[in-house]
């Protein structure tokens, strides 16, 4: 599923929209996300019980722009490979459905990313802020999940 293209309501120009709720394309939409305080994680949807990785992955691929941050390639078909976390959802469960964790990559990069070689990637900086933010952050936390914040 491709981002409808329409008008943001942030900045007003005419690009494909990554929030519908909010209609803000992907530049404002990531101001409106940083000027939230704390952490940003989907809670549960009461109607359906448990969050799991399959909806989770279902409602980043929605949120976000199909094209793999690293390399730029555009990816039409979902797949749950695509979904990247920063942080390992193993040994760091409190952080397995927070939006901040997760990044689209395409397979090679997602496989690069795995197998260590973070460092020689183009966006290896700002993922190791986010990596250093949300690790002191889960640090200081139990096991259980983060709280959502529904600051504005």
């Amino acid at each position: 599923m491709q981002n409808e293209i329409g008008i943001c309501k942030g900045c007003g120009k005419k690009e494909p929209i990554v929030n519908r709720t909010h209609w803000l394309g992907e530049n404002c939409n990531r101001s409106r996300l940083d000027g939230q305080k704390g952490v940003k994680i989907i809670d549960p949807p009461p109607a359906k019980g448990k969050m799991t990785d399959a909806i989770f992955y279902k409602i980043i691929w929605n949120m976000r722009p199909h094209i793999c941050i690293e390399c730029k390639l555009v990816l039409n078909d979902f797949s749950a490979t695509y979904i990247s976390h920063i942080v390992s959802k193993g040994s760091h469960s409190n952080l397995r459905f927070n939006l901040d964790n997760v990044q689209v990559l395409c397979a090679s990069c997602h496989r690069r990313y795995e197998t260590g070689d973070r460092e020689g990637m183009r966006t290896a900086k700002a993922t190791k802020e986010i990596y250093d933010r949300l690790k002191t952050l889960s640090n200081n936390k139990t096991d259980k999940p983060m709280p959502c914040n529904n600051a504005k």
